[in-house]
């Protein structure tokens, strides 16, 4: 049960004495419909406590509790996550982030305990408003120095502990504040003297202290080295000797009753007690060690003034999973600081060493750069290590900001990775932010990596520009340190920033990333290199380049740990496996990136890479239902995703999941609807990733062939062709090539129909992507029907028919049909079948092979563009735009010497005399 480890913590440590009408009360007020209690009163008033045993008390019941303690946090934004966190322990085992209240807590009955809000009172106020709009099963008791304000709230002053007799107790012990210090005495001494007269004793230490709960609880420590009456004695006259202090007298009897306490303390005592102040939460005795110990608190004498103040009830001792742990109550830890700055501590004012938060700040510097260099957070022992030095870490980063910039750079540089890994995207950059604010133009390896951190985290929230403006920053920062591995850092954040926009850039930029990445033995940054060297490959859909490279990042990945490596990389394989024509692979692939993310819902809504790769594994899935048939199936799969992204602050990987809707509906004949989608996507992503972009008017180009609008399906494809020259994609150049083939035959012009069909074959081949090739014979085999070559058409449906046949939206299906049919009613059945057995027999290479001896009459012609055949307008484009003869020939499945023949015809009718020419001719006035 969530939060119950922490209640065996903080509520069993020690016995619960009194406050029975409280707890009654509290309990009322739930029973009548509040939904948000706050317990109200001074520092040490028993606040925690009586929200502890609510509770436990609960918890006991079978309830859900969630416990979350402001204390520790020191900046706002953290709450929220604070919150998410304290209710997914079990997730953080897997290293998940977490989601957001509605996915996470839904309508379950849970009870949530915001304790010590009095640093955060707004902030609080808005989470605990959230809660309870968002999850109507959530109750929360808020403890705090003042209400929250909120809507709705209850509010309860705890009062001190009854100091007169009620009748609740046995043997003279007649009174809650009476039997608190029994209680708590006899923990040091079992022995304590309870006789009348000790008793009443007891009853004058109470009323000294009015009754406060932590007052009572530091006065009973001294039993172990005083008697009853000398505790009395010493503390009435510390009380009356303090009777000149103004303010609320709550306040300051519980400030009397520690500065009692403290003069009680050795002069070692006293010191550690104002060092350990520097510390926000917890910490181990290693810190304590590390940050307090000098030459006048030698580090073997730390341990046993440690144990000491626990002894005194100034520190909390518990044991935790990852050993003993020591913490000071908030108001204890306010007043150890006031007294850091009474004392003139040598530690504190820097005369005879280093100040202890600079200590501090070192200690946690160096433990998170050897958490770093070691990778603790893909561990869950590791893992839990950070989680419990957080507070210090952002207490530490607080203090170098102010004085310390440099090591305000390391600390967040060192965290990066954590933050990334563990969802905390906006405290992250909220946090490296004030960091290179601190230290504006500091030329440090540190400061390139933070910059780079920075942009993966922008980008991440989806702010593009400005993580492809930081990337810039980190490459130029990095340039001037001459160091590798920030280098490296920078150059991975730029490629990724380019990677779908710009492919072939992001290549070189993610290769130069890779080496710099081996040769500075950091696996972190090569795998992000590889992965996003994978990613560029995969936007270009060259998927024989990529397919080194995704292997290489799969083997670190599994290496490692990486799980969001592996998930970015399976969804790579999975689209080349869909475009390989392996369905099952691409399901496969897409099931196990699932289960990397978090199964039927991602990681933290929008907020990282976990989202992104949850969304791409539906489409897989979707777009794979698709090509086996099923649009319903696909249609639903995406529903339910968008449904959930409408909710999410920055909802990444929308436009996958729009592909995939919008290829569902095609297959299911709604071109309107597809046309919708198709614009929604490409007015989505034109401004971002052009490799969704283009998917967005391969939809609407789609949508217009099956609406018979030949004009706009040739705008679209222009769209296209634009595009895939800026990513280097010839996939898509091949889908625009097939497009613009189709509205030519729609248009009557069968000619130039087949020469761009042939081509789009051709891109197919060379790449290695049979679904494309195939979409191409198919419509080869319509071309060859409609120029009067049943034969030829029979063989290249057949062939196609082997190869997997192609995914036909309704339109094409009856295109198909009417192409069997023709060729049923031209050929006899003896020709029918050797024309289906020959391309039945046929691989895609022969079919290349075919083609070639295939070709169709030429038509000649005079002068200018408009004389120009199909081949011939073919290869002046593509010598336009820079291919050379091999590569020519290779795309329009020709022989290179025809090329050469081909070209030089386009010369003489165009009348140019080079290729530069004919880019400029073809610019000024391209061939219709």
């Amino acid at each position: 049960m969530n939060g119950d480890r922490v209640l065996r913590h903080r509520d069993t440590a020690t016995s619960f004495v009194g406050r029975r009408r409280e707890l009654a009360d509290i309990a009322r007020v739930f029973a009548n419909g509040a939904r948000l209690v706050s317990l109200v009163g001074p520092g040490g008033i028993g606040k925690t406590r009586l929200a502890m045993r609510v509770a436990r008390l609960r918890a006991d019941r079978g309830q859900e509790v969630v416990l979350v303690d402001l204390a520790p946090i020191c900046s706002h934004g953290r709450l929220e996550d604070a919150v998410l966190r304290a209710a997914t322990r079990g997730a953080e085992a897997r290293g998940l982030p977490p989601r957001s209240f509605t996915e996470l807590l839904g309508d379950r009955e849970v009870l949530v305990v915001l304790d010590n809000c009095e640093h955060l009172t707004a902030e609080a106020r808005r989470v605990a408003e959230s809660l309870l709009t968002d999850c109507p099963g959530v109750r929360i008791i808020a403890t705090g120095r003042e209400p929250l304000r909120a809507e709705g709230e209850t509010v309860r002053h705890v009062e001190p502990l009854a100091v007169d007799s009620e009748a609740e107790g046995a043997g003279g012990h007649d009174n809650q504040a009476v039997r608190l210090f029994i209680d708590r005495a006899r923990l040091v001494r079992r022995t304590l003297d309870v006789s009348p007269s000790a008793v009443g004793d007891v009853r004058r230490i109470v009323r000294a202290v009015d009754g406060i709960p932590l007052a009572i609880e530091l006065a009973a420590a001294r039993a172990r080295m005083l008697t009853v009456h000398e505790i009395a004695d010493g503390l009435n006259l510390h009380m009356l000797s303090a009777t000149r202090r103004g303010g609320d007298a709550r306040h300051r009897t519980m400030s009397t009753s520690l500065d009692w306490s403290y003069s009680l303390l050795s002069i070692p005592e006293r010191v550690l007690f104002r060092r350990l102040s520097q510390f926000r939460g917890q910490w181990s005795e290693e810190a304590a060690i590390a940050v307090c110990a000098d030459d006048d608190l030698p580090p073997e004498a730390v341990p046993g003034h440690l144990r000491a103040l626990v002894a005194k009830s100034l520190v909390v001792r518990r044991e935790t999973p990852l050993g003993e742990r020591f913490r000071m109550l908030l108001p204890i830890r306010d007043y150890a600081r006031e007294q850091v700055y009474s004392a003139h501590d040598p530690a504190v004012h820097p005369v005879a060493g280093v100040p202890s938060a600079d200590r501090h700040l070192r200690y946690y510097v160096e433990l998170a750069e050897r958490a770093d260099a070691a990778q603790w957070v893909l561990d869950f022992q590791g893992r839990e290590e950070l989680e419990d030095a957080s507070a210090n870490f952002h207490a530490a980063l607080e203090h170098a900001c102010a004085h310390h910039p440099e090591d305000a750079l390391r600390l967040a540089a060192a965290l990066g990775f954590y933050w990334r890994v563990t969802g905390r995207l906006t405290i992250a950059a909220e946090a490296s932010a004030r960091a290179l604010e601190a230290a504006p133009g500091t030329p440090h390896p540190a400061r390139a990596v933070v910059l780079a951190n920075q942009s993966a985290l922008l980008f991440w929230l989806g702010n593009v520009s400005d993580a492809h403006a930081y990337a810039v920053a980190a490459v130029d920062s990095a340039s001037l340190t001459g160091d590798t591995r920030a280098r490296a850092h920078a150059l991975v954040r730029l490629g990724s920033s380019l990677a779908a926009t710009c492919a072939r850039e992001a290549q070189t930029v993610m290769r130069e990333a890779v080496d710099l990445a081996r040769r500075s033995y950091d696996p972190v940054v090569l795998g992000d290199a590889l992965v996003n060297l994978t990613l560029s490959l995969m936007w270009q859909e060259d998927y024989t380049a990529m397919r080194e490279a995704a292997e290489e990042s799969a083997s670190l990945a599994y290496i490692f740990g990486f799980d969001y490596i592996e998930a970015l990389t399976l969804w790579c394989q999975a689209h080349e496996a869909r475009a390989r024509h392996d369905p099952a692979r691409a399901r496969a692939s897409a099931e196990r990136v699932l289960e990397l993310t978090g199964g039927d819902t991602p990681g933290r809504g929008g907020c990282d890479v976990r989202t992104f790769c949850h969304n791409g594994a539906v489409q897989i899935l979707a777009l794979t239902a698709v090509d086996e048939g099923d649009p319903e199936r696909a249609a639903a799969l995406v529903a339910a995703e968008l449904a959930r992204c409408e909710s999410e602050p920055v909802p990444w990987g929308v436009g996958v999941l729009l592909h995939a809707r919008g290829c569902a509906e095609l297959a299911a004949g709604d071109n309107a609807a597809a046309r919708a989608t198709g614009m929604q996507l490409y007015e989505r992503e034109r401004g971002g990733s052009a490799a969704l972009a283009w998917r967005g008017l391969e939809i609407l180009m789609r949508a217009a062939l099956a609406e018979g609008d030949t004009a706009a399906a040739r705008r679209h494809a222009e769209g296209i062709r634009i595009l895939a020259r800026d990513l280097g994609n010839r996939v898509a150049e091949a889908t625009a090539t097939l497009g613009t083939a189709h509205a030519d035959l729609a248009a009557g012009d069968a000619g130039s129909a087949e020469m761009r069909a042939r081509e789009a074959f051709g891109i197919g081949l060379a790449a290695r992507m049979p679904a494309h090739a195939v979409a191409a014979l198919e419509l080869l085999g319509e071309i060859a029907v409609a120029r009067g070559r049943p034969a030829q058409a029979a063989c290249l449906v057949a062939a196609a028919d082997a190869s997997g046949g192609a995914v036909r939206e309704p339109y094409r299906q009856a295109a198909y049909a009417a192409v069997r049919g023709a060729i049923d009613t031209a050929l006899d059945a003896s020709e029918r079948e050797a024309a289906y057995a020959q391309g039945a027999g046929m691989t895609l290479d022969d079919v290349a092979g075919y083609l070639r001896r295939t070709r169709g009459k030429r038509v000649r012609a005079d002068r200018g563009w408009a004389s120009l055949t199909a081949t011939e307008t073919a290869v002046a484009r593509l010598a336009a735009d820079g291919l050379l003869n091999p590569a020519i020939a290779e795309r329009l499945v020709i022989a290179r010497a025809t090329v050469k023949v081909h070209l030089s015809r386009v010369y003489a009718k165009v009348g140019v005399a080079n290729r530069t020419e004919l880019a400029a001719q073809l610019r000024a006035v391209p061939p219709t």
